[in-house]
């Protein structure tokens, strides 16, 4: 499935429309699927405000069949969760909540084995040294061949 998880700001101005079909809604997922501004093949969306909630979908969720992308479609959300992340982190930094030179090990305790050698800073940067599992599953050879101790293999 080829497809993107959109999330949209909406101005509360556009909560003002009693119509429950939310046309001005659907035409900003219409816009992200064609032409110039096209940010992928499908879109899905889900906006909840002072006039109820909404949900709606545009372009398509399999592109090699033409099969038309729908509300509650199934999403892999992958990376996307990345940026949400780093910006609850940069905003309890900026709160002096947190610091980015904090350890794993502060925050997780008995997470990680290594916990203290990691940061949170090195986590944002993708620098810890941590492998994602399905890095390692798909390349497990490279990842033996690394080990330099022979007693490990």
């Amino acid at each position: 499935m080829v497809a993107a998880a959109i999330a949209v700001s909406v101005d509360r101005s556009v909560f003002s429309s009693g119509s429950p079909s939310r046309p001005e809604l659907q035409q900003i997922l219409d816009r992200l699927v064609v032409g110039r501004g096209r940010v992928a093949p499908g879109v899905t969306a889900f906006v909840s405000g002072p006039r109820g909630t909404w949900s709606g979908a545009a372009g398509l969720s399999i592109v090699k069949t033409g099969k038309a992308m729908w509300p509650n479609a199934p999403m892999h959300l992958d990376s996307q969760t990345k940026t949400w992340v780093a910006t609850v982190i940069l905003q309890l930094v900026g709160e002096r909540r947190m610091r980015l030179g904090d350890t794993v090990e502060r925050w997780l305790p008995g997470l990680l084995p290594y916990g203290k050698r990691i940061t949170v800073r090195e986590l944002l940067d993708h620098a810890s040294g941590i492998v994602d599992q399905s890095t390692f599953d798909t390349n497990v050879l490279r990842f033996i061949q690394r080990v330099h101790n022979s007693g490990l293999r």
